[in-house]
Parts: C-alpha cells; structure tokens; sequence
C-alpha cells in the first residue's frame, strides 16, 4: 500500500487491507480470478495427462519460447480461470546441484507473486507427482519434497499411474517411511489414475477405472483461500457435485441479501427491479461456476426476460395462487440435485410480500443449476458451441416449471 503506515495501529492496518481487499471484489462484478497452481515433478510421470483430465482440456503455453523462469513454464486459458506452472521435467542428482536450481525456480515464482499489488494473484497449491508403476522415490527426492513442502503453500504429492490397489499401498507406505526421514511426514499423499486403462491379464482384458481426481479436486478446492475456491471449482470438470454445492452457496447468498432487504421489497416495484438486478447476478455467477463461457450478459438477461420476468410480472395473479406447487417443484429440484432437504428448506420463506424476491431467488437459482446440467448432458457438442441454440435449450428447460 502506497500510504504511510507508520502512524496506524496494527488493527488500523489490517482494516484498510481488508477495504482494499473488498473493493478488489467488488470490482470483480462475480467473475472469478485464476488460480495460480504449480505442478512438478520428474520427466515422464504424466503431469499432462493429469492436467487435461482436471481439466478437460489443453492449457495454452504462454510466452512461448520464453519460459517464465529456466526451469518453469506457464500454461492457462481464456476459457478457465486457472494458471499452471509447469516445472519442466527435471531429474535430481545426487549432488543436490538440480534439486537446488529447481527450489529456486519455485520459489521465484512465489516470491514474484507475493510481491505484486493483487491479492488474488498469489500460488495457491502445489502438486508434485510421482509415477506409482516406477516404484522410485529415493531419500534425494524425499529431502527436495519436503523442501517444497516447508516453503508454505498448501501440497500434495500425486500418485499418477496407480493400477494396483496392493502395490500401490504398499510404495505410498515406502513413500511416508522415506519423508519421515526428512521430516516431511505431514505431507497428504493421492493415489490417482488420471484415465481409464486396459490391462491384460492371464490373457483376459480388464479395465481400471480412474480414481483419485476427485480427491485431489477435493484437497485443492479446500486448500484454497475462500475468495478462491469457485475458480477452482469452476475451472475442474471433474466434481459436479462439488459445482452444485458452491452453487447452493450462491443461491444462499443472494437469498440471505433478500431477506435481510424484506422491509424495503415490500413494495412491488421496488421488489421486481431488486429482484430482476439479483437474478442477473446469481445466474450469472452459477453460469461462471458451471464455466459456460458462451454466456455472455446479455444472454443471461435474455434467458431472464423470457423465463423468468413474465413470471414476475404476474407473480400476483398466477405465482402465489400456486405456491403450493412451486415448493413442491422447489423440493423436487433439490432432492434430483442431490441436497438434503433440510441443508436449504424452503420452510424459511413464508408468503409474505417481504420475503417473495427470496422465494423467487430460490427457486431461480436451483431451476438454472437444473437447466444447465440438462441441457449438457442432452446437447450434442454442435449444439453446445451455437450461443443461440444454448441459450434457447436453458431457456425451455427454466420455463418447464410453469
């Protein structure tokens, strides 16, 4: 910060940090910043084939040609909100020469972005991979590991290419012996199987199935500071219940913001126009989390003026005749979406005129989480690149309500 500090109490301090930091969201407008991740590890242990299966798609390299350091390189995409910094494949000698050019790389990297104005671009995880079916992880390795650990930010070691539940167990117990020995045993290890994969035995083809991304999506999402985790999770294909849960807190949000509004939404025209701003803003904001990059503004305010604001503008007439069938609609919605009943009752929201934006965010919220996971699972991938055609599948999906 550019003013003078040197007057101000810590707590005085720590207040104007948190206003820049809330004027910094605010700015935002609901958008979700990258997260910053880097990942390394030893030539071959499959870190791209990890990264497209989080992901679901190719990472462009930045700066190509220009690593960001000499030993790292930075990958992201317009279509994500997530930046990766790949330390390229390195192997560590026995002189610890490579193991300290590496360190150092890293921690240029952090120190680089520690440095700088933004707050929210800082590394938020490191994820360092071994391959599980090499079955090496010598005490060289073990020391640079715990090395990475002890810089601070959230890690995780990786286990890629793990077929084998027995051996696989067996090589991450070798893994914690080794990182005991160099005070590295609190570091969480994942055994994961990026893809699906044929193996042929007793000249029978078996299929493994791919396991461990969602705990690695899981660690990471919860190692992430709180004004993170929804580019994390919106920027993963891997969890979608973890997209619907952060999108309920969404819906909440904006709910709760109703609520306590109730004295000045009383009156109806002010309740149609607060309303109709929130709504915006909620689907805009689950469309991020869902990454439905296709949207653009205009195209939510669309999907709400022909399936929602009709709906509004008669809500005397046709919606609380009928509040009866909409909590039951409401119910049905979030037990199809896996919540318990109980997590988000509609019980809260009587039929008062105070609190009808609230009901309507509500249902709002869940009936656009609904909509878009339909229409993905039903649309073709033509369809799914049509801006028009998505947003005329979303729009009949919201209308099926009424």
């Amino acid at each position: 910060m550019n003013n003078n500090n040197s007057n101000l109490s810590m707590a005085q301090i720590r207040d104007q940090e948190r206003d820049a930091f809330d004027k910094k969201v605010d700015e935002l407008d609901g958008k979700f910043p990258p997260a910053n991740i880097i990942i390394a590890g030893k030539t071959g242990v499959g870190k791209s084939t990890l990264l497209n299966a989080v992901f679901k798609e190719k990472l462009a390299e930045t700066d190509i040609g220009h690593p960001v350091t000499s030993k790292s390189e930075k990958y992201e995409s317009d279509s994500v909100p997530i930046r990766i910094w790949d330390t390229v494949g390195f192997e560590l000698d026995e002189t610890g020469s490579q193991h300290r050019k590496v360190i150092t790389d890293i921690r240029n990297i952090i120190a680089k972005k520690n440095a700088n104005d933004d707050p929210f671009d800082k590394i938020h995880c490191i994820w360092y991979c071994v391959n599980a079916e090499a079955k090496r992880f010598e005490l060289i390795e073990s020391k640079f590991v715990t090395d990475l650990y002890r810089i601070g930010v959230p890690f995780v070691i990786v286990m890629t290419q793990c077929f084998s539940r027995k051996q696989n167990d067996a090589f991450q117990a070798y893994i914690e012996d080794k990182l005991k020995e160099t005070g590295g045993e609190a570091i969480p290890v994942i055994q994961l199987l990026a893809l699906d994969k044929e193996i042929e035995f007793d000249d029978e083809v078996r299929v493994v199935k791919a396991r461990g991304l969602k705990e690695l999506v899981d660690f990471t999402v919860n190692s992430m500071p709180e004004y993170l985790k929804n580019s994390f999770i919106a920027a993963q294909k891997v969890d979608q219940d973890c997209k619907r849960k952060a999108g309920a807190d969404v819906v909440s949000r904006f709910v709760k913001k109703a609520m306590d509004e109730s004295f000045i939404r009383r009156i109806i025209g002010i309740r149609l126009l607060l309303t109709n701003k929130d709504t915006q803003k909620m689907l805009t904001e689950i469309a991020y989390l869902y990454n439905i990059r296709i949207l653009q503004p205009k195209n939510i305010d669309q999907i709400c003026h022909d399936s929602i604001r009709a709906v509004e503008k008669g809500e005397l007439k046709n919606f609380w005749k009928f509040k009866s069938k909409v909590k039951e609609e409401f119910e049905n919605l979030i037990s199809e979406m896996n919540f318990n009943k109980d997590d988000f009752s509609f019980e809260d929201l009587d039929s008062s005129h105070a609190n009808r934006s609230a009901c309507l965010l509500a249902l709002y919220g869940f009936k656009f989480m609904n909509a878009v996971e339909t229409v993905w699972e039903t649309a073709t991938q033509e369809q799914l690149k049509e801006i028009g055609t998505v947003v005329a599948l979303l729009t009949r999906e919201m209308n099926r309500l009424y």
